[in-house]
């Protein structure tokens, strides 16, 4: 048995390690120069797309560092993206937007750090997106979720509730937050979801039509899994008979209409150092854990129901690849297993929705060689074959 200065050590090393797995270099030809001049709140500005991005998965995303908030820089006056920047994150989620018509992007932009500095507040910026079929266009609320001026998971996925009808988010600081097509908004639920902040934690958000209700899936390598829900006005714990051992960091999770359930799968271990591949469903009062004989390798994964093929669409890069990059591959579930579609294409981590303005998937990640620079990515899903734009 470990006594307590030795897990205290474990806990240590453990951390060291995720924030410096987020932490790779990114090239100077992308760094942010970030200004302290407020935007008018409303506004848009368009930022095309003119980093060229190599195509070859490689790297990780996620993050560590400090458990400090930070409001909107509009609000506040602190640092705020210049006009016309294109979009360079260490974190991005997506969703689409019914309401609006539109992608709507998430995304924490920090400028480098040096390595001694890593894990020291960075002035992050949470910044809000919308996709125009070719490019980001860089909007300009008067609040946004808090992140946690660190480079590290500050947000759960995005997700659309059509009972609301907004964009969710939720903190890490266990607020959650809703978009109205020109502003963030505080929700205010009592009570709220446990804070989770950490690099060693993520939370999972699905909208689950079958029951009308937001799920909320957190995970901590440390602590476990607490599942809760809410109806939009208050979130209730709940205990299911059993809870998913995993994934702790960077899986997917999306609402399957074909089995009528939530679905998860995917993700990495707290140390970001071996794949996960269990597949888990939530049926409104308890989660199963499916393990058909074939499944994909598991690691960083998103999914999203592709409503053109009728498809749950996974598109994951797993540890393990060729020369220390990661094995792209784009898979369906029908509801009881597995079946891959294509392999390679995509970036190394990213999130991913679907766009049904233009019967496409989209998704949005990074890679080694351009950590931090947004890469954006567009699929029919029929073959698998993905298109960087």
């Amino acid at each position: 048995m470990l006594s307590a200065g030795g897990a205290l050590m474990l806990i240590v090393i453990g951390t060291s390690a995720i924030v410096l797995r987020a932490s790779a270099a990114r090239p100077a030809a992308v760094r942010p120069h970030l200004s302290s001049q407020s935007p008018t709140p409303g506004a848009t500005s368009v930022s095309p797309f003119d980093v060229t991005p190599s195509a070859t998965a490689g790297g990780i995303g996620g993050g560590g560092g400090s458990a400090t908030t930070s409001a909107s820089p509009a609000a506040t006056g602190s640092a705020d993206l210049p006009v016309g920047w294109v979009p360079h994150a260490n974190y991005a989620v997506v969703t689409y937007d019914r309401a609006n018509g539109y992608p709507l992007m998430l995304t924490l932009e920090a400028p480098p750090q040096p390595p001694e500095t890593v894990g020291v507040s960075s002035h992050a910026v949470t910044a809000t997106w919308k996709w125009d079929g070719s490019r980001w266009v860089l909007l300009h609320p008067a609040d946004s979720p808090p992140n946690l001026n660190c480079q590290c998971l500050a947000w759960s996925n995005l997700i659309y509730d059509p009972l609301l009808h907004r964009v969710v988010v939720v903190a890490s600081v266990g607020t959650t937050w809703a978009w109205d097509g020109a502003n963030w908004t505080d929700l205010n639920i009592i009570p709220s979801p446990a804070a989770n902040p950490g690099h060693t934690s993520r939370d999972y958000l699905s909208f689950d039509p079958a029951r009308h209700e937001l799920v909320l899936l957190q995970t901590t390598f440390y602590e476990g899994t607490q599942t809760w829900t809410s109806d939009g006005k208050t979130w209730s714990h709940r205990h299911p008979t059993m809870d998913p051992s995993g994934p702790p960091l960077s899986g997917g999770v999306a609402y399957d209409p074909l089995s009528a359930r939530v679905l998860i799968f995917g993700g990495e271990d707290g140390m970001g150092a071996n794949n996960l591949n269990e597949t888990w469903s939530w049926d409104g009062a308890t989660w199963t854990k499916r393990q058909p004989p074939r499944r994909p390798a598991g690691g960083e994964a998103t999914l999203a129901y592709n409503e053109t093929t009728q498809q749950m669409v996974l598109f994951e890069a797993a540890l393990g690849g060729p020369a220390g990059t990661r094995a792209t591959s784009t898979w369906s579930w029908n509801g009881s297993s597995w079946s891959q579609i294509s392999a390679g294409g995509g970036p190394a981590f990213g999130d991913m929705t679907y766009d049904p303005s233009r019967h496409e998937l989209i998704l949005v990640g990074g890679s080694d060689e351009m950590y931090g620079a947004v890469q954006t990515w567009t699929s029919s899903g029929a073959t698998g074959s993905w298109t960087i734009k």
